[in-house]
């Protein structure tokens, strides 16, 4: 404000030399180079007054606020702070009677109409973390509320500690019951796709691979190595080593190996 001030001043000393100059050019005193200089000197206090403006008004201050400051010609000692958007102060750093620089922040204003989550997500899991794609929260101080938002950022790496993946999910908080810092769960929609699973009893696991008894004829079976995904509940998908229709043990794989390794024991 005070610059603002100080701008004003200077602006009416350089128009009343120019207006004094432009007569004595009239008169035929002075030459008109000394006119055009005071012309400058007027043109370059205009041009300050303006950017000391603009910058009052990037911090917050009203055009009529602007325009009461330059007629009353002084700062008021109790000044309004204020804030750039609409929001809630989240935020207080400062205590009545407290002395504060204009670097120094004393209140932080947040835009809560929509929050941020940020989640963790396994490094198993962060193939199906899309950005743009739909996701839900559970907050576990408010149970039984489901929130839906969109993910709007995906880490590009994994955190080698945690083996994790960062996302944030934007939203929407219309009622202002989801505050900062509330602990949350992110649900991450996985896009439904048709693929052949196996029961996790029907895998065998032997050699450091995974297998299954496929039935190559009536009462007959074979221990085949495939290749399947992790655990999804009580099944996993099959990558590799199996053909559709083909029939597999589903229950009593353990006991049918034991039988299988006692064979070939006699």
């Amino acid at each position: 404000q005070s610059d603002y001030l100080k701008a004003i001043s200077k602006l009416k000393l350089r128009q009343s030399a120019y207006n004094r100059a432009k007569q004595l050019y009239e008169n035929g005193i002075i030459a008109v180079a000394n006119l055009q200089q005071r012309q400058n000197e007027l043109s370059e206090a205009e041009v300050d007054l303006d950017t000391s403006r603009d910058h009052l008004k990037v911090m917050g201050m009203s055009d009529p606020a602007i325009t009461d400051l330059g007629a009353r010609g002084t700062i008021k000692s109790l000044s309004p702070i204020t804030a750039t958007l609409t929001g809630t102060v989240i935020e207080r750093n400062i205590t009545l009677g407290q002395v504060v620089q204009p670097s120094d922040s004393v209140f932080t204003v947040s835009d809560l109409s929509h929050v941020w989550l940020v989640a963790d997500v396994s490094e198993r899991n962060a193939q199906w973390a899309r950005e743009g794609d739909e996701a839900e929260a559970e907050i576990a101080a408010l149970p039984g509320k489901r929130f839906i938002g969109r993910l709007i950022y995906i880490g590009d790496v994994i955190d080698p500690d945690t083996r994790t993946m960062t996302v944030r999910m934007d939203l929407p908080n219309p009622a202002d019951i989801i505050k900062p810092n509330m602990l949350a769960t992110l649900l991450i929609r996985k896009q439904g796709t048709q693929e052949a699973v196996v029961p996790l009893e029907a895998v065998i696991r032997e050699g450091n691979r995974d297998h299954v008894f496929v039935q190559t004829g009536k009462d007959q079976f074979s221990l085949r190595p495939v290749q399947l995904g992790d655990p999804e509940g009580s099944v996993r998908a099959v990558i590799k080593g199996l053909s559709v229709g083909e029939r597999i043990v589903s229950t009593g794989s353990f006991h049918l190996n034991n039988e299988r390794l006692r064979s070939q024991l006699e």
